[in-house]
């Protein structure tokens, strides 16, 4: 790539998918490279090249299956945080439904999204549902309940859910939202710049709002790099009803924030 032309890089994405087709990320780095010259030989901030719908978009905040959740809530939740994503699903359900219930009754507001990454059956899915509504809590939705390639069982829970149901790895690129789109009742998909790829994921937002679904934007643990460009994506495009954008609260990045900024669980591209 050294020494390319800045207008040259879309044709040689291209060549790369052909070349690479299973190294996404680091083909997603070349388009956020690709993306944010564009927008400074423009000089406007990346989110304006992607529509400039929003300044900010609210990101949740991940809580893995910890003993020190609620501690973790309790910081969060005074730095603004009010949704929590809450990783479900396993042996100890019993100790996931307490650990919900335990944020619930301690701080005021707090809304909860399930992550269960494929642990889930359908009816295991279903009960943990229920189970977490009968006790008052307020859950916004659940990710991924099932194994990914059981597409049955996805749609089982999502035609039975009264929560949406939002598929993440079982969506990668557009030809796997096509299927579930098709196939499955889910109620949308989570995805990722990382994981489909800047111009994978423009396209599945197309399809998601031609097939009325809902769209959910996430992260896998990148730096302020990638992260710059989801909130850029996020705000520019305004289509996601739910973001988990929180990598920055989760790794130590050396170099810190740079193309956006972080005001608690607000995120601002500059």
């Amino acid at each position: 790539l050294l020494g390319c032309d800045v207008g040259e890089l879309g044709k040689i994405l291209g060549e790369l998918e052909q070349k690479y087709p299973k190294a996404v990320s680091a083909r997603a780095g070349i388009e956020i490279i690709h993306a944010n010259l564009l927008a400074s030989e423009s000089g406007v901030d990346l989110s304006i090249c992607f529509g400039g719908a929003l300044q900010s978009v609210v990101t949740d905040l991940t809580i893995t299956k910890t003993t020190s959740a609620l501690q973790i809530a309790r910081l969060a939740w005074r730095e603004g945080f009010r949704i929590f994503k809450m990783k479900v699903g396993g042996e100890d359900v019993v100790g996931d439904l307490e650990r919900l219930i335990n944020i619930s009754n301690e701080l005021t507001g707090v809304r909860f999204r399930l992550d269960a990454n494929q642990a889930f059956t359908a009816s295991e899915a279903l009960r943990f549902i229920e189970a977490g509504l009968n006790r008052g809590l307020h859950i916004e939705l659940i990710e991924q309940p099932v194994p990914k390639e059981d597409l049955n069982a996805l749609d089982e829970v999502a035609r039975q859910s009264p929560i949406p149901v939002i598929a993440d790895e079982a969506c990668v690129n557009a030809q796997d939202a096509v299927r579930l789109f098709t196939e499955t009742a889910v109620h949308g998909v989570n995805v990722k710049i990382m994981k489909s790829g800047i111009a994978g994921t423009l396209e599945i937002i197309k399809l998601a709002k031609a097939a009325n679904r809902k769209l959910m934007i996430g992260c896998m643990l990148e730096s302020h790099v990638g992260i710059a460009a989801s909130v850029a994506l996020a705000c520019g495009t305004g289509a996601f009803e739910y973001v988990d954008l929180d990598a920055h609260k989760l790794v130590i990045d050396p170099e810190g924030e740079q193309g956006y900024r972080s005001e608690g669980a607000l995120l601002l591209s500059n």
